[in-house]
């Protein structure tokens, strides 16, 4: 039988939301902040794991397939632990499930959950319709998100013309789709984004995760 981890990248946020999440799951709160969980009722049901507070949601989804790159579940959802600001209208714990059902069909592909945005370009950094979301203050200019750097540093060899990306950075892979890069390929972008002064490195993971999985 399949296994199925879910990743949630949390600072201080109420996820008792999770409590719903399919029993299929086993259910990673990555903590950031110093205020991990008091006693065993307010964890009962996942497993909290301490991460250093770096790299906003990009540098927790990092952690979790490094430090268990050996160990990955053969299905991984990674997302914010307050998913429906990303999804308006929808239930993740709802969302989670149409995700198990539809894995038949969708088990080798980069399956993104709420809302996608308009086709990107290498070059072009930014969609049109991302600018329009309530993103971080920073990313109303494309020009502070340059992804053709990212392109030459870590997938050189991507040829991929246009995608779209998940607004929320909220997606499910498969372990095969994992371990195309090796262990050190994820090492290598944690140093790069998780200790970067601002947040851009995460802006632009945000919008090339469907290219390192699937590009």
């Amino acid at each position: 039988m399949d296994s199925h981890d879910l990743v949630l990248a949390r600072h201080e946020e109420d996820i008792s939301w999770s409590k719903s999440v399919p029993q299929e799951f086993t259910l990673y709160v990555y903590e950031t902040t110093s205020k991990l969980f008091v006693s065993k009722k307010d964890y009962a049901w996942f497993q909290p794991v301490k991460s250093p507070d770096a790299g906003l949601e990009a540098g927790s989804y990092l952690r979790h397939i490094i430090d268990r790159y050996a160990l990955l579940a053969d299905y991984t959802v990674f997302s914010q632990a307050q998913p429906h600001d990303h999804m308006p209208g929808s239930y993740f714990p709802n969302k989670l499930a149409e995700y198990l059902a539809a894995l038949e069909d969708t088990k080798n592909r980069f399956y993104p959950f709420g809302m996608l945005t308009d086709e990107i370009a290498w070059t072009s950094g930014l969609s049109s319709r991302a600018r329009r979301m309530p993103c971080n203050p920073v990313a109303e200019k494309s020009t502070e998100f340059p992804l053709m750097p990212f392109k030459k540093k870590f997938l050189p060899d991507n040829q991929t013309l246009l995608w779209k990306f998940p607004y929320g950075a909220i997606f499910g892979v498969s372990k095969r789709l994992i371990l195309k890069h090796s262990k050190s390929f994820y090492e290598d972008i944690y140093e790069w984004c998780a200790y970067a002064p601002y947040t851009r490195e995460t802006a632009i993971l945000e919008r090339v995760w469907p290219q390192i999985f699937e590009g």
